[in-house]
């Protein structure tokens, strides 16, 4: 009995040894700048928080791509979104003033689509502005948000989805936004930019009356001196 309890404290040293002399190696992170759009969105659904709040860290260039990609779709596709216009089927007598508020709400995505668009090409040039990251957020959330809105005006005056299918691009490109804006890696990013900020804010706000000290004791020394 008892050279078996020996062995099995022999074994389990070996493997404790082994454990400390061969550490595992990290695990290196996938190289983003070499995937497509498909694959980059599947890296952002899969990623994991690293403390519970927050995601790893985000390639920001590579979002940039993704985003300013988006933009390009939407920009290129206005026209047949503009086309569902001519689909409708409107009876009743207020026909004329029922298009007018169709063509409005046309117009409001256009610009909608047109300022995403600048944002994401504006956003490519400085990928790690986070104001222009957060720019680009805010303004896809609108494009998309506008073209549902108004794809839901086209089905209720009888545009088929058989028609809907011209404006597939669209659509898809706006569920892509989407699943990359509300990413665990995205949100995360975000949320340390805002702590970042209100960090950068109570530091600022401890220097000013820091500054407001030193500015007292000099006119107390000059008051001294002038006595």
């Amino acid at each position: 009995m008892r050279r078996v309890v020996r062995t099995v404290r022999a074994v389990v040293a070996g493997v404790l040894l082994s454990a400390m002399l061969c550490p595992v190696a990290a695990k290196s992170p996938p190289d983003t700048a070499t995937m497509d759009d498909e694959q980059f969105l599947s890296y952002l659904d899969a990623g994991t928080s690293d403390d519970g709040q927050h995601g790893p860290a985000l390639d920001q260039r590579r979002l940039a791509k993704l985003l300013f990609s988006i933009g390009a779709t939407l920009s290129g596709g206005k026209s047949n979104v503009r086309l569902l216009l001519g689909a409708m089927r409107v009876r009743d007598p207020a026909a004329e003033s029922t298009r007018e508020m169709a063509l409005a709400r046309y117009q409001h995505y256009d610009e909608a689509a047109e300022s995403f668009r600048s944002a994401s090409s504006r956003l490519l040039d400085s990928p790690e502005s986070v104001p222009k990251l957060f720019r680009v957020l805010v303004d896809g959330q609108e494009v998309c948000w506008r073209l549902d809105a108004f794809t839901r005006l086209m089905e209720t005056y009888g545009v088929s989805a058989n028609e809907m299918l011209s404006i597939l691009s669209s659509r898809e490109a706006c569920g892509q936004f989407r699943r990359a804006a509300f990413s665990t890696p995205v949100e995360g990013a975000v949320v340390r930019s805002l702590e970042d900020a209100e960090r950068l804010r109570s530091e600022i706000y401890d220097l000013r009356r820091e500054i407001e000290e030193l500015e007292k004791l000099v006119q107390d020394l000059d008051d001294i001196e002038g006595r």
